[in-house]
């Protein structure tokens, strides 16, 4: 994942990834929906996976993984993606079963 090393070029790369937004469905079934948290501590970050079935919400997956603290920025909530989506992205590659 590319990160940005600057406020300045977080915002230019916001620009471009802005357009790859789908806003419409492209779903022919949902089977599976996944929700990811993180959370801090010290130089830590905690982040949560869920996986439950689709419709019936039973509790398909879950992990719990604990990352040391690399990230370049600060908390921003402008720029979130690129505060997160770093353990994000390398948490979802580990995983054999995407959902």
């Amino acid at each position: 994942m590319y990160l940005p090393k600057t406020i300045e070029e977080a915002k230019e790369l916001q620009v471009v990834l802005s357009k790859k937004v789908v806003t419409e469905d492209k779903f022919n079934k949902i089977e599976t929906v996944a929700g990811i948290d993180l959370c801090y501590k010290e130089n830590k970050v905690v982040l949560a996976y869920v996986v439950v079935d689709y419709p019936s919400c039973k509790l398909v997956d879950k992990k719990l993984v604990m990352f040391s603290r690399h990230g370049w920025m600060f908390y921003k909530p402008e720029f979130l993606c690129f505060f997160e989506g770093t353990y994000i992205v390398e948490f979802f590659k580990t995983l054999k079963d995407k959902p």
